[in-house]
């Protein structure tokens, strides 16, 4: 009995398929990220309603033991003051933490030897949607630097630095709190906003307009300049 070219050409042609969506399903499961060393961490929220404050009791565990927030930077939040990481004007959230460097190399260069010097670590914690990019670095001595993937939506990389930073304390004010402020004065409803955290409050902006607002840690608006 003689086999059909044909069908041995069907067969060879879904059993290659089948291999490799087996590869990225395999990639995608969370064991075999562990095994190959790429922690996995589940994603502190929904990605299509992100909402930075609720999520950052969740996002400070993911940064590390005893890191103390620096800033947080959001581009592009909603009136409602969550992000769409979906979106294809590329939403994001940076955190960035400080802490004690917790590494076994404790030994630091001096200046000019290139090696990683510093007793604290800049930790940043990044939620956007998944990409690929392509980066050259240009010669020379580089710092410390680790980037750890925790889920498909989130990233962390670590740094060594020699200063602490100007520390902040946790958010309290929701983004959709100082968005209801926003369009008290006027600010479209139909646009995203930039805001950003640190230990100075939050400052406010739309691109493309000229007037900033800066509100307090208590959430009560300090100034608008324009």
């Amino acid at each position: 009995m003689s086999t059909n070219p044909r069908m041995l050409k069907g067969v060879f042609v879904v059993t290659v398929i089948a291999i490799v969506l087996a590869v990225i399903v395999l990639l995608f499961s969370d064991t075999i990220r562990t095994f190959l060393g790429l922690r996995s961490v589940p994603f502190p929220g929904d990605p299509a309603q992100f909402d930075p404050v609720a999520a950052y009791p969740k996002v400070v565990k993911i940064a590390g033991s005893m890191g103390k927030l620096n800033t947080i930077e959001a581009k592009y939040v909603q009136p409602n003051g969550t992000l769409n990481l979906n979106a294809e004007y590329r939403p994001s959230v940076r955190y960035s933490f400080v802490r004690e460097y917790l590494g076994k190399d404790k030994v630091s260069g001096p200046v000019g030897t290139g090696r990683p010097s510093g007793k604290f670590e800049n930790v940043t914690v990044v939620m956007e949607k998944p990409a690929v990019y392509s980066r050259q670095r240009g010669g020379g001595c580089q710092g410390e630097n680790r980037t750890q993937h925790l889920s498909r939506y989130m990233w962390r990389r670590a740094t060594r630095s020699s200063s602490s930073g100007k520390l902040a304390d946790p958010p309290k004010c929701s983004f959709a709190d100082l968005w209801k402020k926003a369009i008290a004065r006027g600010l479209p409803t139909n646009a995203v906003a930039i805001i950003r955290y640190s230990r100075r409050g939050y400052e406010f902006h739309i691109q493309g307009r000229r007037e900033r607002l800066h509100f307090r840690h208590d959430c009560s608006l300090s100034r608008s300049r324009r």
